[in-house]
């Protein structure tokens, strides 16, 4: 069995802590559930998050708070609190990323908009 050395998973979170935790959290929930492209599926977003959370974030079992992987924006926090599935996580998804996501707030219906994997302005629009 190999194990990872203490230098690279330091250099490994090193890599990955620019990046928004959507990309590590959310977007990861929504691909597993299926979610499709183009129209909505009933899903309670918030409560699969937390599932994520505490599956994959959640280094001891004792504790109720997450690892933070991910952190664009620079915060120095290493943890999250408990209640992040449904506050902060919930902020940027449905405003960070509300351009890529079909939802409607108060809403437990979820899809991809299409063309979600494409850059802002990137879209060729001459057709």
């Amino acid at each position: 069995m190999k194990y990872f050395s203490a230098a690279q998973i330091q250099e490994s979170l090193r890599t990955l802590k620019p990046y928004n935790p959507f990309f590590s959290i959310t977007f990861l929930v929504l691909k597993k559930a299926k979610v499709p492209v183009g129209s909505k599926k009933r899903l309670s977003l918030d409560a699969e998050n937390l599932e994520f959370l505490k599956a994959h974030f959640q280094v001891h079992p004792k504790s109720k708070h997450f690892f933070r992987v991910m952190r664009k924006g620079g915060y120095a926090k290493d943890w999250v609190e408990p209640n992040y599935a449904s506050s902060g996580l919930q902020a940027v998804n449905t405003q960070s990323f509300r351009d890529a996501l079909l939802h409607e707030k108060n809403d437990k219906t979820w899809g991809w908009t299409e063309g979600y994997v494409e850059p802002p302005g990137s879209q060729d629009t001459s057709h």
